[in-house]
């Protein structure tokens, strides 16, 4: 033998070799399997040679035993063709429960058990309801196919794949190659266990709006939600909120960064958790008519969802339109005050709500005080009806008082409409004035003429 090790015969009749066959019958044919290693085929090629010939003991002439190109003697030889055996141990490494949308990960183990070195490998994967993402551990990537350059004799390389659920069922078969011939090929597919599925879960949500009514223009409205994962543990739940027409939203909850949907990346079975939604209230129209608002949260898990119709919680109501006036008094003058000075007064009127304020009344209360002279732009008097004032609108009267009788004086103003105002503690200014004093009168000619 050359280039061909550890031959062994795998005949009962003959197990060493060489060995001996007791009978030989005229005509029979007698078939000795044996089996070898070949050597490397970078040593050049094998060689076999056969011989068989009588022993002491035989009792027949072979006339031509021991000739050169006798028939008791055969020669085989050929090339050793480069060969190796690669495997394929293909395994998915992310644990349960999946859901549709989510990156799972593969994990390709590549084994050359032996004979040579296996150059230009090519891993390739078949996905079934998953779509390839990325492959880590390859020298290069071609669609679906990972591509090492060389792996060695009792070598192993590790190869991730990353593929993201597209399916309720997924799957993922992978096949190896190299550019060498296989010893076995049995073992370079991998098609068993590499299944998952999408399991089922319950989410629910619940919800309660935290202000008592009545609800107005642009108030902070806030909502407290629960979501429960029901009997079955839940992943990837997604959350959305909406208001329509509301000013704005503000999120507060450990699983939302304030964009949505928020994701909650776990909940285990039979668990909860909480949010408040915040928001500004829808305006209301100007005319007085009420806003009607709908806000609904809505919940999904990642799995199945076996209930959803508890996946959504609705709360229903109006705003009125609302405003919020505003009335400032200021004295103008400085003391020292005497009986019958004239003296001036600031009188201002704000709307600072979001809505118009319709039927406006503006009222004044003087006392010790009796009016000179008035002026404004929408206001001839200080007592005045005022049809409306719009949002961020006001009116500026200057007024002038004379001070009737020694002693206290004041100007209260109040104001009021007929469109909601959330805030009536700024609705009036009661105390603006100050204290008067005798007349004054000029003494030294007093006594003179006396």
């Amino acid at each position: 033998f050359s280039q061909f090790f550890s031959t062994s015969s795998e005949a009962s009749f003959c197990p060493n070799l060489p060995c001996v066959i007791n009978e030989i019958l005229p005509g029979q044919t007698v078939t000795v399997p044996v089996r070898g290693e070949m050597g490397s085929h970078l040593n050049g090629a094998f060689q076999i040679i056969a011989s068989v010939g009588s022993t002491g003991a035989s009792n027949h002439d072979d006339p031509d035993e021991g000739q050169p190109g006798s028939n008791n003697l055969f020669t085989f030889s050929g090339a050793i063709e480069p060969g190796a055996d690669l495997s394929l141990d293909l395994s998915l490494n992310t644990a349960s429960p999946f859901f549709i949308g989510q990156t799972v990960s593969y994990r390709a183990i590549i084994n050359n058990q032996g004979g040579q070195s296996a150059s230009n490998l090519e891993l390739e994967v078949f996905p079934d309801n998953l779509t390839v993402q990325s492959f880590a551990g390859c020298d290069s990537v071609n669609g679906n196919r990972c591509l090492i350059n060389s792996l060695n004799a009792g070598q192993t390389d590790l190869v991730t794949i990353q593929v993201q659920v597209t399916g309720n069922d997924f799957l993922l078969n992978g096949e190896v190659e190299g550019a060498e011939i296989d010893l076995n090929l049995e073992d370079n597919v991998d098609e068993q266990g590499n299944q998952g599925s999408v399991g089922q879960a319950d989410v629910s949500v619940s919800m309660s709006l935290i202000e008592n009514p009545p609800y107005y223009s642009d108030q902070i409205l806030q909502f407290s939600v629960r979501i429960r994962a029901n009997g079955q543990p839940a992943s990837n739940v997604r959350v959305w909120t909406e208001l329509p027409g509301a000013g704005g939203s503000f999120l507060t909850a450990d699983f939302c960064d304030g964009a949505l949907p928020c994701v909650i990346d776990n909940m285990p079975a039979n668990s909860e958790r909480s949010a408040v939604f915040t928001y500004f209230a829808p305006v209301a129209n100007d005319d007085g008519t009420a806003q009607d608002w709908m806000h609904r949260v809505y919940v999904e898990p990642g799995q199945v969802d076996s209930n959803p119709a508890n996946n959504e919680a609705i709360i229903q109501n109006t705003s009125l339109a609302a405003s919020n006036l505003v009335v400032r008094v200021e004295l103008l003058s400085s003391g020292p005050f005497f009986a019958d000075d004239v003296i001036e007064y600031e009188i201002e009127l704000i709307n600072g709500g979001v809505n118009r304020a319709r039927d406006v009344a503006l009222s004044t209360t003087p006392v010790n005080l009796e009016p000179v002279f008035v002026s404004g732009n929408l206001c001839p008097e200080v007592n005045c009806q005022l049809t409306a004032i719009d949002f961020n609108q006001r009116e500026t009267l200057l007024v002038q008082y004379r001070i009737v009788d020694p002693g206290s004086f004041n100007l209260a103003a109040s104001v009021s409409s007929i469109t909601f105002d959330p805030n009536t503690g700024n609705n009036s200014d009661k105390v603006n004035g100050g204290v008067a004093s005798n007349v004054l009168t000029d003494s030294i000619f007093t006594n003179r003429f006396e």
